[in-house]
């Protein structure tokens, strides 16, 4: 599976890729930040639902969906 999704990626991007505008994708830590994360590539980690901890989807089970905007000073 790994490869499939990684050959699709390459196929679809392909025709329309270009050199990188930023040379560096590292964050100011020096962690590599890759151009496209699939779900293979985090495959040591478990997937959480929204909502639950570690709260790595977001805190609300819907997103942001279920409010409004909200203005703060």
């Amino acid at each position: 599976m790994a490869d499939s999704s990684k050959q699709k990626i390459d196929g679809t991007l392909e025709p329309r890729r270009q050199p990188p505008t930023k040379p560096s994708t590292t964050t100011p830590s020096g962690i590599e930040v890759p151009v496209v994360v699939t779900p293979d590539m985090v495959s040591d980690r478990t997937p959480e639902m929204p909502g639950e901890y570690p709260f790595t989807r977001g805190i609300f089970p819907d997103g942001f969906r279920g409010c409004l905007w909200t203005i703060r000073q």
